[in-house]
């Protein structure tokens, strides 16, 4: 298909109201379908044919996951001029948009149940994988004999992440969003090693973190329990400096759909170049991608990524 083709389809597929709101919503992440008609408040038949003509069109991308497809929108020149002329005061698309954000909440408050039923259990239950030692020894190797200023866990749960660190550091901060987990890990970090550590209540989707403060961020397995990950990968990339280190540790893909329910998990994995993606979007320089485990269905597989901020990169992110 020529580039005016490809540019017809998608003005031909985008040009009808319902399907001007699905793109309206996936501006703001990846949903499924029986979440896309909630938001709609529409049929899952209707929904799914107008889901078939976007992607026909080559307007938005399906990807399955186990037993669950998710909708996102497609990198097209005509998604992006969509984009920035949706009418965010229409009223359909406020209804719109103030549904979506309500689902997100659902997800949050399922999440935070969780956490707050497992905080006390949480090193033990994070570890799923028999590689997870192996996983912290490489991610202590991955720093080098670099010093850092200042660490930000992002999503630091019982703070694991302050601790393996600390001696590498001057100053750690970690952020979470459960006050069951940060009990925990104001615990673990009372003693004298961590004693430049801290653990702080917040939400990780817009940290109350100043541009390019921190010299290592890190996200240990956190994204796959959001909606959407990107954001933290963008805030990541605010907080860091030119030059700063970026680690994120995740599941590889896997079929386990019981995460869904008795974990909170949004997400059953990441392929390697979905999170190398979310960090060039965010204006990250991406490093190798290891991958650790996966050798049977008890030991799930385990990605560590790293990148970092280009020095002289000017900071773009919009808060």
């Amino acid at each position: 298909m020529s580039s005016l083709d490809s540019l017809l389809a998608a003005l031909k597929g985008i040009s009808e109201s319902t399907r001007l709101r699905i793109v309206s919503v996936l501006v703001n992440g990846e949903l499924t379908v029986s979440e896309l008609t909630s938001v709609l408040e529409q049929s899952q038949p209707r929904v799914s044919r107008h889901l078939k003509l976007l992607s026909d069109a080559g307007v938005i991308e399906r990807h399955q996951e186990g037993s669950w497809v998710f909708y996102r929108l497609a990198d097209h020149p005509l998604v992006d001029m969509v984009r920035r002329c949706i009418p965010r005061d229409d009223r359909q698309i406020q209804q719109d948009l103030a549904r979506l954000e309500a689902l997100h909440s659902d997800h949050r408050e399922r999440a935070a149940r969780y956490f707050r039923q497992v905080a006390g259990q949480w090193d033990r239950i994070r570890g799923r994988g028999r590689s997870e030692r192996d996983v912290e020894s490489r991610i202590v190797e991955l720093l080098g004999d670099r010093a850092f200023r200042r660490h930000v866990d992002l999503g630091t749960g019982t703070g694991r992440m302050l601790q393996l660190l600390a001696a590498r550091t001057r100053a750690g901060l970690g952020i979470d969003n459960s006050r069951d987990m940060l009990a925990v890990a104001r615990v673990n970090l009372a003693q004298e090693r961590y004693v430049h550590c801290q653990a702080r209540h917040g939400d990780i989707r817009h940290p109350d973190v100043d541009d390019g403060s921190s010299d290592l961020v890190t996200v240990h397995h956190v994204l796959h329990y959001l909606d959407t990950p990107g954001e933290v990968i963008q805030q990541a990339a605010r907080i860091l400096e030119p030059g700063g280190l970026l680690i994120v540790v995740d599941y590889a893909p896997h079929a386990d759909e019981r995460l869904r329910e008795e974990s909170a998990h949004r997400r059953l994995g990441f392929e390697a170049d979905e999170v190398a993606l979310l960090m060039r979007d965010a204006g990250l320089a991406c490093g190798e991608i290891e991958s650790f485990g996966g050798r049977d269905d008890d030991d799930m597989g385990v990605f560590i990524w790293t990148a970092t901020r280009p020095a002289g990169e000017r900071n773009a992110i919009v808060h």
